[in-house]
This record gives structure tokens, sequence and C-alpha cells, in this order.
């Protein structure tokens, strides 16, 4: 993962919380990593919240550990010191304020674009699909071309309607669409497939909710989660993730 890759998981609450303090003591002791951190913000609409009194304390607590920590304070004596300080701690304060405003306030809906996003923009042509028709829909689909995808992957389904792959892919290309009607019942076809080893028809259906974002959509996506977690289905790590994200 590079460092743009890293910042952005950071503002987007994808880190755990032993990874959101790491990333935090990062801007204390590495000025390059500060100044990496800075450009991401200025190149970015974030700024928009002021930094209340609670914000203020938290960063006094980690000024005031940075000050004591001599691995902190030698380097930067070492390359002119007081600037490289200070910016790093203005910079700290405003990453204090950001963390409550966006990483406390994360939605369903930013959750899910986040995962289809990084998750779901490709899908990888498996063994089990050597059919030259399903690899021309899927190809498709790799390409961004979500309406001719999606007119391949049903025609292929009306040939083969036993074709678990073929429903999965047409879900995902009608998730992508906005299509989230057609897209859960894709996924509720793929559930009551029999003989899956692996199936994240659940997972999906809340992803689904989540992205829709609807009126009661919110209260059957974490119930959909809730059996991923309890039934240790697909995507079990993600759901228990999300729920913790979604209490908050």
């Amino acid at each position: 993962m590079d460092s743009m890759e890293y910042i952005d998981d950071y503002f987007n609450g994808l880190l755990n919380e032993e990874h959101k303090q790491q990333f935090e003591q990062r801007i204390i002791s590495d000025p390059s990593f500060a100044e990496e951190v800075a450009f991401y913000i200025s190149s970015s609409s974030m700024l928009k919240e002021a930094v209340d009194q609670e914000k203020r304390s938290r960063f006094r607590e980690l000024y005031e550990q940075g000050k004591k920590d001599d691995r902190i304070v030698r380097p930067l004596r070492s390359v002119g010191a007081w600037r490289i300080y200070m910016a790093a701690a203005v910079l700290l304060m405003v990453l204090v304020g950001l963390w409550w405003v966006f990483i406390r306030q994360t939605g369903p809906q930013q959750l899910a674009d986040e995962y289809i996003r990084r998750e779901l923009q490709t899908q990888g042509i498996r063994m089990s699909i050597a059919q030259d028709s399903l690899q021309h829909a899927l190809s498709a689909y790799n390409s961004d071309d979500l309406h001719g995808a999606l007119q391949q992957f049903e025609a292929y389904i009306r040939s083969d309607t036993g074709s678990f792959r073929a429903k999965e892919l047409a879900g995902l290309t009608c998730l992508r669409l906005g299509e989230y009607e057609k897209a859960l019942g894709y996924f509720a076809r793929m559930e009551a497939h029999p003989g899956m080893y692996t199936n994240p028809a659940v997972f999906y259906q809340a992803l689904t909710l989540m992205k829709r974002n609807g009126p009661g959509d919110g209260q059957k996506a974490r119930q959909y989660l809730q059996r991923v977690v309890d039934e240790d289905l697909a995507e079990k790590e993600t759901a228990i993730q999300w729920l913790d994200k979604l209490k908050k």
C-alpha cells in the first residue's frame, strides 16, 4: 500500500484502532510523512469544520507526548528544527479534528462506496467460467461497459438458469448501475443456490442496502451483516468492522 492510499484509508475510516494510533504517531515522528498528509489535506475539500475544545484537548495530549519523546525531538533538532515541529503540531491538530468530523461520522453509503471502489471495479475470470460468452460479458464489465455487460449476463442466465457466477456478476453490475432492486433480486437467488461453499450473497445484500440507504435500509443492512457474523459467512471480517462503525 502506497502512502496516499494509506492516508486515504485513514480519512475514509478504514483503519482499525491500532493502525489509527500508528498513523497519528507517525505524523509526529516522520516529517516527510507529515508533508504528504499536508498535501493530501490541501488538495481536498475537507477543511470545513472548526476544531472545538474537545479536539484541542486531544491535540494537547498528543503534543505533550511528542515533546517528551526524545526519539522525536532529536531528529527535529538536526534538521532545523522548530519550523518542522510546529508544522507537524498544527497538522496534527487538524487531523484530530478531521478524525471526529469524518471518521466518527462515516455512514453506510461511504462504507459501501469505498468497498465498491476497492473490490468491485473489476472481476477476475475464473477457471469455472471458461464459456466464451461469459468471458466476453466479464470483459465488458471490467471495461466499465456496464449496460452492455448486464445485457450479456442476463442473456447468459436465460440460457443457463443454474449459473451461480452469472447471477453474481449480474447482481454486481446492477449494484454499480444503481439498479438496487434488481441487484437484491439476483443476490437473493444467489443465496438460494445449493452447494456453494463460499457464498457472499448475504453480504452483497447488506452492501446494496447500505449503498441505497433508503428508509429502513440501514436496519435491514445491519441484520444481514449480523447474519454474516453469526453464520460465519463470506466477508465476515468486513461485516464485523462495519457493524462496529455503524454503531457510532
